[in-house]
């Protein structure tokens, strides 16, 4: 079986100091590592399309300063938010890698719960075997449809982890 590079983007903060700090968090010293070609990539478009305005912001302002090509276009915070625009007015992420044979197509959607973006589903295919308009049209609905279940899911199961964690009161006793 081939093994291929695919579209995981991992996203790391790390605090520098320990939380018994005295300093305030604003202080403290921080690092991000980023991992994968964020802006090469639908899952990477599509976390930065549905994301907030703040992670958004950062994340460029990183992506700007790095010194790897697939970087690049971090710089050009213009044409990014054009392309961050037209991914949310569609809902979802596409994009064509070049490959020998064929063309490789990723179609991303974001991954929500209560309106918190919490990652970003990737269906890959070729375009030999998988027409884009074939794949948008069979498998962008289906994609978001299990994108919905997954968020719902997750508030589900922090419900269920609250009401599990939740203190129990000692019943009452009756006054004779």
């Amino acid at each position: 079986m081939a093994r291929g590079r695919g579209d995981i983007i991992g996203f790391q903060h790390a605090d520098s100091s320990d939380d018994r700090s005295s300093k305030p968090a604003s202080r403290r010293k921080t690092r991000t590592r980023l991992q994968g070609a964020i802006l090469g990539s639908a899952a990477g478009i599509a976390y930065l399309s549905f994301c907030t305005k703040e992670q958004r912001d950062s994340l460029l302002d990183i992506l700007a300063k790095s010194k790897k090509v697939a970087d690049k276009p971090a710089r050009s915070r213009k044409k990014v938010y054009e392309t961050l625009l037209e991914t949310r007015k569609r809902g979802y992420a596409i994009s064509r890698r070049p490959r020998r044979i064929s063309d490789e197509l990723s179609f991303s959607v974001p991954i929500t719960a209560n309106d918190r973006l919490l990652a970003s589903l990737t269906f890959r295919c070729s375009s030999m075997a998988v027409p884009e308009s074939e794949a948008i049209r069979n498998f962008v609905p289906k994609l978001k449809a299990v994108a919905i279940q997954i968020g719902q899911d997750f508030v589900d199961q922090h419900k269920t982890d609250a009401l599990v964690s939740a203190p129990t009161e000692p019943p009452q006793s009756k006054a004779s």
